[in-house]
């Protein structure tokens, strides 16, 4: 019986030192995810713009956009992100079930960090982003060291990732 208990004990220890690295493996996996999406966006985001005189969409996408209108047809109308997903350049999903949240930008404004990424510098243009949500936001299984982290897709296609807690600055092009 007490060895029964000790392998118990021993089998709990081991637990207990492989979840920091299981967690930290998902969060990897989940952040590769995030990162192909909004390359995805950013690609779909740029099409978009060819085909509607150089008018880029801007703003979140989300579940909303799944039964949105497609109001770029419209003259003068809206280039809400949301016409990503209405106007067939992005395939509807489940987007709010996702642990990051995503947003097109639009790379002719002038640059700023007021950017739904604002972590990312000014001095570029972007063209999409996506943050990982927070407890705050409604995931409530996100590891404290994973809030901040983002991903932004510049207007020439390059991937940027900022990991604020770290305390990182931005880097191009992500190892995967």
């Amino acid at each position: 019986m007490k060895f029964l208990i000790f392998l118990l004990l021993l089998g709990g220890g081991v637990a207990m030192l492989l979840m920091p690295q299981y967690s930290k493996g998902l969060e990897e996996s989940l952040a590769e995810e995030a990162a192909a999406i909004v390359k995805m966006i950013a690609t779909t985001n740029r099409m978009y713009s060819l085909d509607f005189g150089k008018q880029w969409t801007n703003g979140p996408i989300d579940n909303s956009c799944n039964n949105g209108e497609c109001t770029a047809r419209q003259r003068g109308g809206p280039h809400a992100g949301c016409n990503l997903v209405a106007c067939n350049y992005l395939a509807k999903q489940d987007w709010d079930s996702k642990k990051f949240n995503f947003y097109s930008l639009d790379p002719s404004e002038a640059p700023s960090s007021t950017n739904p990424c604002g972590s990312f510098p000014a001095s570029k243009s972007w063209a999409a982003c996506a943050v990982r949500k927070s407890v705050s936001d409604g995931d409530k299984e996100a590891p404290k060291f994973s809030v901040g982290w983002a991903y932004a897709v510049s207007s020439d296609g390059a991937l940027y990732q900022s990991l604020q807690q770290a305390g990182s600055e931005p880097t191009p092009d992500p190892p995967r």
